[in-house]
């Protein structure tokens, strides 16, 4: 029993070493927009304009959040966490999630949008 808790425990620590600890707001973007400048580089066109897309979007958010920030330290302060594989790779879900979900909210508002409008045209049609 003790040698199974000993393995749960080294289990347990390693991960914490190798998973990103989520970070402040700004790093966490930083981060996602380190992931995005690393898919630009690939040779796949579709990750390519996915990468394109999500470089802007993160640089937006960084934009938003902190308009005098020095991008380029933070990303040099970054580099050494994301040249880890595992942390690069939870990184990268992470920050996809994150686009899955602002997409899919940005999807409603249209539909919503398309509604209001459809509705609108109908009372002005009424009158």
């Amino acid at each position: 029993m003790a040698g199974t808790m000993k393995n749960f425990l080294v289990a347990i620590a390693f991960c914490c070493f190798c998973l990103p600890v989520r970070a402040d707001p700004v790093t966490d973007d930083v981060r996602c927009y380190i992931v995005a400048l690393q898919m630009i580089s690939s040779q796949n066109s579709n990750t390519q304009m996915a990468a394109f897309m999500a470089h802007g979007y993160w640089l937006g958010r960084l934009d938003g959040r902190a308009p005098d920030m020095d991008i380029e330290a933070q990303v040099i302060a970054e580099i050494p966490n994301m040249t880890k594989p595992e942390f690069f790779q939870a990184e990268a879900a992470r920050c996809g999630q994150v686009m899955i979900a602002r997409g899919q909210a940005e999807t409603k508002m249209g539909e919503d949008m398309k509604k209001r409008g459809l509705k609108a045209m109908q009372e002005e049609n009424a009158r």
